[in-house]
């Protein structure tokens, strides 16, 4: 009985977190980043939104992983 009890829970953890991933990936979907490239640079830079769009998610996942 113990044996199955171990294995039910691992199933159940494993199942909640690939939910949880599958989550994660769908929040990035939508998120849009814009760059602008410097004067007389090579480099893109994100712009102030994306940044702040970036950090948000970010910090939410960190949280839940």
């Amino acid at each position: 009985m113990k044996q199955l009890e171990d294995v039910s829970e691992t199933a159940s953890k494993q199942f909640s977190n690939e939910n949880t991933m599958k989550k994660m990936k769908e929040e990035w979907k939508p998120l849009e980043f814009t760059c602008t490239i410097p004067t007389g640079k090579d480099n893109l830079i994100l712009s102030g939104e994306a940044v702040e769009a970036i950090q948000t998610v970010l910090d939410d996942h960190i949280i839940k992983t």
